[in-house]
């Protein structure tokens, strides 16, 4: 609010200005007429200042009492924030354990429980225990041991991570002494089923003390609260609380629309009005609060609010009295009366502004910037700090300020000429120490001259100053928590416009924040990778990142495979994992990601596949040497004639026997391309082109053929005409064509002899789609492995007869040919469908 409103407008202000300045002159020169006039009117503005002081007062002091609970929320919130990034930490340490079960990886295993327990006895995060569950929500590993045969299977937050939230989620406090509050996340396989969860517990008690610092007075209070409602951990005024509904559903619903409420009375039914501030942590269930005490808040406006009202209705009963005496007294005695009504008035003006948490006062000033002080009131000890008084009668205050604050003439001459001025600066104690003060000055009025009045105040701002120390310290704390991590967070937008033509024209791009770990992680430094063009000029294929910002147009968030190139023109392979946070407007996007490094990964990933598909060659290696055998032996026979035709003259029968010779040569070399092809494997990059159904399958059968022969397998194929083609890739098309049908052909070696074995072979179009179906009748799959079939080292044969790596790795290469492959028990066998993209048609 203008401060010229504050003190009741312009012809209040000006009553004010000649009763303080001139009252006697004034009075002296007026009628009987004009006096009385003017005391009413003098009247009429005291209670008019009075109504408007103790309004303003109290709004003041509200506002104020919620800025303060505002900045203890905050800081609440930066406290939950790192407490979330820690819980993720070791989220991604649980997803580790995960990935190390087999035998060999119990020493891997113990060095992921050993930093998940270095970071558990970081005392200051607030983390006491931590614990990896299953799917079903059987404990596998507790920190504090001794939780075998433990169940959150029904516990709200672990099904919510079942029905594919993925974090993190603080879930009720767990009955019991502690009271343990759980913070978990998701945990899910490659391919992002679910497969348990990670669940930090944090200890109220421990968090008392650290939410204890935030809070600035002893009325006030800071709490963390679930968004269901039940206050989960909090300060010490907080602590018995904990359990209770604080949250109704009005609160509720503006903390999902607005991420922000503000309320004034109690947080719990029964206890001491506060006015309260809470803000929903992005991405989460909790909510931050910080809350102060309103009686303490609101005492010192209610008490000025009392004052104003006693002075004006003491000001009014002196103008009473003085129109009585103007009325009934000689004209002689009228201005000596009417100078001490004034007198008096100022004398309650004064001290009603003492009582204010401000400095007012009323400068005026002339054209060349020199100034005097007009009026001064307020609480000078209060707001200065220098309360023995020695500033009371000092003009000049600035030998106190520091260096920030700019000299008093320039300061008051662009009020004069911009209206208004806000400055923050500090004011020197006297032990010699610094308090923060904020001074914000109006233009009052404007004479010809160029000269004029200003009017202005001094507050201190103190506790708003400490709240942002304390908030920007809690970030400069996750900053360098977040750069000891093994992954790059950051923080962007993307955005079109008509005057950016980034890339061509595809968008706008930058990059708000990005954590310290980005050049341990990708070699860049932050100075080098922005002189780059930021991390998209550095992630390749480019049109996938593009598809990115699309999807989480779309989706909310994405997650992809990239290739990251670093300052020494090398590369990595890196996932990039983002979420939506902020939608400014329909044409842009604010999101937060991290980039992981995944080429240890791939390169593992590429080796088991190779593993595999050796491993398929060494089975069928024998029907390999039965394909090269026959056209070999019928190379040596016809060899054989060759000589004994050469040696009668007959050239006719020599060159027909060179020309079978030229045919078994050729079915030979067929079956040594498709042997090297096969073991050469694909490259992962290689872009996807048609390939004819029937050309994989004949890939598949000169290398499997020969042991199909060997086991009395018929192999009946159905394709249809034309043949289908897909959209795919050669050879991993082949090397899950032969691991399927060399499954089925294993199955069947178990049927009796004499029994038919017989393996089906089909292929069909289905509108934009290739159906490929596999099926036997040995019998099926057993229902106990059907459910984990496609997981790794999963297998029906024997110890010695399977890696069980082939199902899972036939998966991942559909997959990455944009197709999907599921199986079933049909008709006395296993089916197999594999569907993938048709080939677009030739033009």
């Amino acid at each position: 609010m203008p401060i010229t409103a504050a003190l009741g407008g312009t012809p209040l202000r000006e009553a004010i200005r000649l009763a303080l300045l001139s009252p006697a002159g004034l009075l002296g020169r007026l009628s009987r007429l004009s006096t009385l006039a003017l005391l009413s009117l003098s009247v009429v503005g005291a209670w008019a200042l009075a109504l408007t002081v103790a309004s303003q007062t109290g709004r003041t002091a509200v506002e104020a009492g919620f800025e303060r609970a505002g900045a203890e929320a905050l800081a609440t919130e930066q406290f939950a924030r790192k407490t979330i990034v820690i819980s993720g930490m070791l989220r991604n340490q649980a997803q580790r354990w995960l990935t190390y079960s087999q035998p060999g990886d119990a020493g891997r295993r113990a060095d992921v429980e050993t930093t998940i327990r270095a970071i558990l006895d970081n005392a200051e995060l607030g983390i006491a225990q931590f614990g990896i569950v299953d799917a079903k929500g059987d404990v596998l590993w507790h920190s504090a041991g001794g939780h075998a045969g433990f169940s959150v299977g029904e516990r709200d937050h672990f099904r919510r991570h079942r029905d594919g939230q993925v974090g993190p989620i603080f879930g009720r406090p767990s009955p019991g002494r502690d009271r343990l509050l759980p913070v978990s996340w998701r945990l899910a396989d490659a391919d992002g089923g679910f497969v348990g969860a990670a669940i930090a517990l944090l200890r109220p008690a421990d968090i008392a003390p650290l939410l204890a610092n935030i809070v600035e007075r002893d009325g006030s209070l800071s709490a963390l609260v679930r968004l269901e409602g039940e206050l989960l951990a909090g300060s010490h005024r907080a602590a018995p609380l904990i359990g209770q509904p604080v949250l109704g559903d009005p609160m509720r619903e503006v903390l999902m629309r607005d991420g922000i409420f503000r309320r004034e009375g109690p947080v719990v039914q029964g206890g001491p009005d506060r006015l309260t501030v809470g803000r929903l942590v992005p991405g989460t269930n909790l909510v931050a609060i910080g809350a102060v005490d309103a009686s303490q808040t609101l005492q010192t406006a209610r008490l000025l609010e009392g004052t104003a009202y006693l002075a004006a209705i003491g000001f009014t009963g002196l103008v009473i009295l003085c129109a009585v005496l103007v009325l009934v007294a000689e004209r002689a005695r009228h201005a000596a009366t009417e100078v001490a009504v004034l007198a008096a008035g100022q004398a309650e003006l004064r001290r009603l502004h003492a009582r204010l948490p401000a400095v007012i006062f009323l400068r005026d000033v002339a054209a060349d910037g020199s100034s005097r002080l007009t009026y001064r009131a307020g609480d000078i000890g209060g707001v200065t700090g220098w309360t023995d008084g020695a500033l009371d009668d000092v003009e000049d205050w600035t030998y106190l300020y520091d260096e920030h604050a700019p000299p008093r003439q320039e300061m008051v001459s662009r009020v004069l000429r911009d209206g208004s001025a806000k400055h923050h600066w500090r004011l020197r104690q006297p032990d010699g120490s610094w308090r923060h003060v904020v001074m914000r000055m109006e233009r009052l009025s404007r004479r010809p001259d160029g000269g004029g009045e200003i009017v202005g105040y001094l507050r201190d701002a103190s506790a708003e100053h400490s709240a942002l120390e304390s908030a920007a310290a809690a970030r400069e704390e996750l900053d360098a928590t977040l750069a000891l991590a093994p992954v790059v967070v950051f923080r962007a937008r993307a955005w079109t416009c008509a005057a950016c033509t980034w890339r061509h024209g595809r968008g706008c791009y930058r990059e708000d924040y990005i954590s310290g770990s980005l050049e341990q992680v990708t070699g860049w430094s932050e100075q080098a990778l922005s002189s780059a063009g930021g991390l998209a000029a550095v992630l390749s294929p480019f049109d996938t990142v593009l598809e990115g910002i699309e999807a989480m147009k779309r989706e909310g968030g994405w997650s992809a495979d990239l290739t990251l190139r670093r300052p020494d023109g090398t590369t990595l392979t890196i996932r990039m994992t983002t979420r939506v946070v902020a939608r400014p407007d329909d044409s842009a996007l604010d999101f937060v990601g991290y980039l992981v490094d995944v080429t240890a990964e791939r390169e593992a990933k590429a080796r088991a596949i190779t593993s595999a598909r050796l491993a398929s060659l060494g089975e069928v290696s024998g029907g390999l040497a039965h394909e090269l055998k026959q056209p070999l032996l019928a190379i040596g026979l016809a060899v054989s004639n060759t000589q004994q035709a050469a040696e009668k003259g007959d050239l006719a029968a020599v060159r027909a026997r060179l020309g079978r010779i030229s045919g078994y040569v050729a079915r030979a070399a067929s079956v040594v391309d498709h042997l090297r092809r096969y073991a050469r494997g694909a490259d992962e990059d290689a872009p996807m082109v048609p390939v004819p159904v029937s050309t994989a399958l004949d890939g598949a059968l000169a290398v499997l053929g020969g042991t199909l022969r060997d086991a009395g397998v018929t192999l009946r194929v159905e394709i249809g005409d034309p043949v289908p083609a897909v959209l795919g890739q050669l050879v991993p098309l082949e090397q899950v064509l032969v691991n399927l049908i060399g499954n089925a052909r294993d199955a069947l070696a178990s049927r009796q002899a004499g029994s038919p074995r017989l393996v089906t072979v089909t292929a069909e179009q289905e509108g934009d789609a290739v159906l490929i179906t596999i099926a036997d009748n040995a019998g099926g799959i057993p229902e106990r492995v059907m459910a984990r079939l496609f997981q790794p080292f999963v297998t029906t044969k024997g110890e010695d007869a399977g890696t069980g790596l082939g199902l899972s790795l036939c998966q991942g290469l559909v997959h990455h040919m944009g197709g999907t492959i599921a199986a079933s028990n049909e008709g006395g066998g296993a089916v197999f469908r594999i569907r993938l993209p048709a080939a677009p048609s030739p033009a």
